[in-house]
C-alpha cells in the first residue's frame, strides 16, 4: 500500500475531500475529483470545485480545471464534469445564466484557454454527461418537462463541430463599448430517444462498447437503453419504502454489459441484464461512498464511511476481502485498466493505492 497526495491538502474546514477518482486509459495518470462532502438526513451532499491529475510515473500533481462548482444532493444535482479520452476538452454544465453545456480545452499549449460555443441544456439540467470511448461524440441526458412532469431524453453532440469555423460576424462588447469577431459555428444536438417520464434523472455511465447507457433518477428508479436501437431495454422502479435519502449518487455497467450497478442510499443495488439474480448490500455492511468494477468483471471495489474498502462478488455481493488504513472515509474508487491496482480518495486530497493479487 502507498499514499498520494493529489491535492494540496487545505488547513480550513469543511476539509477537502477527494469525490471521483479516474484512472486515464492508459494507467499512467489518476484524475481526482475534488471538493466538500457531508451527510444529512436526506442524503449526501456536497460540491467539486477543482481537477487535479496525478502523474503515476513522475509522482507529481497538478491542477487540472477549477474555478466552477457543480453540486450534489438528494433534491438537486449538477453534473461531475467530463474529460475527452485524449484530455483536450472538457464539458460541464453550468445553470448561472440558464442552462447551458459548456466546453473548455485542457492543453493549450500558449497557456490560454480556447474558447467553444455552448449547448443549450434542459429546462432542469442535464442528467448525466459522457464521452464516447473514441472521443467523438458527447452523450447527454436532459430533464425535459412535458405537462409538469419529467420527460428525459437522450441526445448526442458530434465534437468535432467544436473545431470548424464558418465563418465570423461583428459584434459589440457590452463591457467596454468596442466591436470584436465572433466566430460562427454549427452545433447543435442530435436527438437520440426519449427516457420514460415520470422522474428527474441524475447519474448516467456508457457500456464499454458505448452502446448502452444507464441513468438514474432522484427517487431510485434506473433505466438502461440501446443507444444503437434507440429504445429502453429495462427499468427497475426503487423497491421498498420510500426512503428520503434514495437517489442515485453513481450507477455502472459490468465490463461485460450483463449488469448493472447503482449506488444509492449508501448501499449497492445490482440488477441483471440477463440471466442472473438481483442483490443489494444491507445497511449493516456500512455506508457506502463509491464503486468500481475490476476490469475482469468477476468482482467490484466498494468504499465506506468507515473507512473500509470491501470487495464484492459481482454476482453475488458477498464480501471476499476488507481492507482498513484508517478510520477516516473514503470517498472514491477506481481500478487500473490493466486490473493490477487500485485506488481509493479521502479526505485532505490523499489516495491510497495497493496492488490487486491475481
Amino acid at each position: 500500500m502507498r499514499e498520494l497526495q493529489v491535492c494540496p491538502p487545505t488547513k480550513h474546514k469543511p476539509i477537502e475531500v477527494v469525490r471521483r477518482l479516474e484512472f486515464r486509459a492508459s494507467g499512467a495518470e489518476l484524475v481526482a475529483w475534488c471538493g466538500s462532502e457531508a451527510a444529512t438526513k436526506d442524503g449526501r451532499t456536497g460540491f467539486t470545485n477543482k481537477l487535479h491529475v496525478y502523474d503515476c510515473v513522475a509522482g507529481s500533481a497538478r491542477e487540472l480545471f477549477a474555478g466552477w462548482f457543480f453540486y450534489e444532493s438528494s433534491d438537486e444535482r449538477t453534473p461531475d464534469p467530463v474529460i475527452s479520452p485524449n484530455r483536450e476538452l472538457i464539458a460541464f454544465e453550468d445553470t448561472v445564466a440558464g442552462t447551458h453545456i459548456y466546453f473548455e480545452g485542457l492543453t493549450d499549449a500558449a497557456g490560454e484557454t480556447p474558447s467553444f460555443p455552448s449547448l443549450p441544456g434542459g429546462p432542469r439540467g442535464a442528467g448525466g454527461l459522457a464521452f464516447t470511448r473514441d472521443g467523438t461524440e458527447l452523450i447527454a441526458v436532459r430533464n425535459l418537462m412535458e405537462g409538469g412532469a419529467f420527460a428525459p431524453d437522450v441526445v448526442r453532440f458530434t465534437i468535432a463541430s467544436l473545431f470548424k469555423v464558418l465563418g465570423t460576424e461583428e459584434k459589440i462588447n457590452p463591457l467596454n463599448g468596442k466591436p470584436y469577431q465572433k466566430r460562427i459555428y454549427d452545433v447543435r444536438w442530435q436527438e437520440s430517444l426519449t427516457l420514460p417520464p415520470g422522474e428527474r434523472l441524475v447519474t448516467a455511465c456508457l457500456s464499454a462498447d458505448d452502446r448502452l447507457l444507464v441513468v438514474g433518477g432522484n427517487e431510485g428508479v434506473l433505466h438502461v437503453a440501446d443507444l444503437e436501437q434507440k429504445k429502453v431495454l429495462a427499468s427497475f422502479p426503487w423497491e421498498g419504502r420510500k426512503l428520503r435519502d434514495r437517489s442515485a449518487v453513481r450507477v455502472a455497467f459490468s465490463p461485460d454489459a450483463k449488469w448493472v450497478v447503482m449506488l444509492a442510499n449508501g448501499r449497492l443495488f445490482a440488477r441483471p441484464l440477463g440471466e442472473g439474480k438481483a442483490w443489494q448490500t444491507k445497511s449493516t455492511l456500512g455506508y457506502a461512498h463509491d464503486f468500481a468494477f475490476h476490469p475482469a468483471g468477476r468482482t467490484l471495489c466498494a468504499v465506506f464511511a468507515d473507512g473500509r474498502a470491501r470487495v464484492l462478488d459481482a454476482l453475488t455481493g458477498n464480501v471476499l476481502q476488507s481492507f482498513q488504513w484508517g478510520k477516516k472515509p473514503l470517498y472514491s474508487v477506481a481500478f487500473a485498466p490493466d486490473g493490477l491496482t487500485c485506488a481509493a480518495g479521502g479526505p485532505n486530497g490523499r489516495v491510497v493505492v495497493w496492488d490487486i493479487d491475481g
